[in-house]
């Protein structure tokens, strides 16, 4: 999915591109591809089997799919990085 995504979309590149998720293969999948990850750490009753190595794997965690997106806009400003 990301080769296609960054064959696609030739402006795209591991280093400009993000990777959020809620599960270890997420997580995993950015990662090989060089591209930063964001972990959605939610309520650990309903966490998906391999969390705690996604959260070991991710760039960031977030508690939510708002906090992620929150997290990056304010990553993507300048002075903030």
């Amino acid at each position: 999915m990301f080769e296609r995504a960054l064959a696609d979309f030739p402006e795209a590149r591991p280093e400009n591109s993000l990777m959020i998720g809620d599960s270890v293969t997420d997580i995993e999948a950015g990662v090989r591809m060089g591209i930063k990850t964001i972990f959605i750490k939610g309520d650990p009753s309903r966490q998906k089997p391999g969390a705690e190595r996604a959260e070991q794997l991710a760039t960031f965690v977030s508690t939510s799919l708002n906090d992620a997106v929150a997290r990056h806009i304010e990553l993507s400003l300048p002075g903030f990085e």
